[in-house]
């Protein structure tokens, strides 16, 4: 089986412009994001709610306790699900590639479960500074409208602590490498993954080519249509998406609730990122669709949460007020 590399980052990154620059070897097979190995873990741990015909906390506990019926419990369940995903990789790999490397953002949530199934694969952590994250999440995905925890919460809130925490935690056999470094010095940050991953630098490039090269419908499509060279112009843009006294007030309150282990574990500093913000001189709005924006999400949370749906199932079916969780 070919050797399996993961790219652990958090959304809007600049995974995708790496992946596009490792796939210029002939060594190294990829597509756009797998997604493959996230319903694998959570088919034993809950988190969130899962979305199916079946009752998916049933289908858990049947699994949970149908692993207690193999010999080797819960090492013997990693090798089988290696056993499918490396078939998986196996065949969406080249003949002619050593590596496979999936890139799937959300990862960073499974990586204790990754670590089970592929003790010996190769990490690369792709960090970015929070706040050029959250603009860029606000501008792909939102429309511009400062929601940005809509739906990526988990992403900006949850993502940056458990990057930093399994960086901490697999250091020992990984490498790390920022957004920042990738487009202002790609050629010696490109050098740097290449030696990691035991593969020659001889045909890499800064230039993308004018085709994508990854199949599938995941990634960041609007990036590769609109670069075909490593560009540094996306670096001095995050801060123009700030520009009401609420929008920076919430970018204050972001980073002071990531925490300066967490801010300075990504490799930036808090205070810094604060004086930029502050120094902008682009003229500040109050901000007043943007409040009204938040007040919606907090709505939409409120009304959607399991709890608010446990209590107005109570309210609602009929025989259903002594309904407890399992």
């Amino acid at each position: 089986m070919k050797s399996i590399v993961f790219i652990i980052s958090l959304p809007r990154s600049g995974s995708t412009l790496l992946q596009r620059l490792l796939m210029q070897h002939p060594g190294v097979s990829s597509v756009s994001e797998p997604w493959l190995m996230l319903p694998l873990a959570y088919m034993r741990d809950q988190f969130g709610k899962v979305m199916a015909p079946y009752d998916h906390q049933l289908a858990q506990i049947a699994i949970n306790d149908l692993v207690k019926s193999l010999d080797g419990k819960d090492d013997e369940w990693a090798a089988c699900i290696r056993g499918f995903s490396d078939q998986v990789y196996a065949s969406l790999s080249s003949d002619s590639s050593k590596l496979f490397i999936d890139k799937t953002p959300r990862y960073f949530l499974i990586l204790p479960f990754l670590e089970k199934v592929y003790p010996d694969a190769k990490y690369i952590f792709l960090f970015r500074q929070p706040l050029a994250v959250m603009a860029s999440i606000v501008k792909a995905w939102n429309y511009g409208r400062f929601m940005p925890c809509y739906q990526n919460s988990v992403d900006l809130y949850m993502g940056p602590r458990l990057l930093v925490d399994a960086w901490d935690r697999l250091k020992g056999k990984s490498i790390r490498i920022s957004y920042e470094a990738l487009v202002t010095d790609s050629d010696a940050t490109l050098s740097y993954v290449m030696d990691y991953l035991g593969l020659p630098t001889e045909e890499m490039s800064s230039d993308l080519g004018a085709e994508n090269p990854l199949a599938g419908i995941m990634g960041d499509k609007t990036g590769a249509r609109r670069y075909n060279s490593v560009s540094t112009e996306s670096l001095g843009q995050w801060a123009a998406l700030f520009d009401s006294w609420y929008r920076r007030r919430y970018a204050v309150r972001y980073l002071e609730e990531l925490g300066d282990r967490v801010i300075e574990g990504l490799g930036y500093d808090r205070d810094q990122l604060v004086r930029e913000l502050k120094n902008d001189r682009r003229t500040a709005r109050i901000g007043v669709r943007d409040a009204f924006d938040s007040v919606r999400v907090s709505m939409y949370h409120g009304i959607t949460g399991d709890y608010m749906q446990r209590v107005m199932r109570k309210i609602l079916v009929p025989g259903s007020m002594f309904w407890k969780r399992r």
